[in-house]
C-alpha cells in the first residue's frame, strides 16, 4: 500500500521513520479534523 503513494506521485520515496526526519526538507504533523475539537480541549484544559 505505502508503494501507491510513491506510484501516484505523492511522496518522492518512503524510508524508516528516523531516516526520513533526518533527510527531509519538510515535514507537516496533522491531525484528523475530526479529532481537532478534542484535542484543543486537551491543550487548553492543562
Amino acid at each position: 500500500m505505502p508503494m501507491k503513494a510513491v506510484e501516484l506521485g505523492l511522496v518522492d520515496k518512503i524510508l524508516p521513520e528516523d531516516e526520513a526526519i533526518a533527510k527531509a526538507d519538510l515535514i507537516i504533523v496533522a491531525i484528523p479534523v475530526n479529532a481537532l475539537h478534542a484535542f484543543c480541549l486537551l491543550f487548553w484544559m492543562r
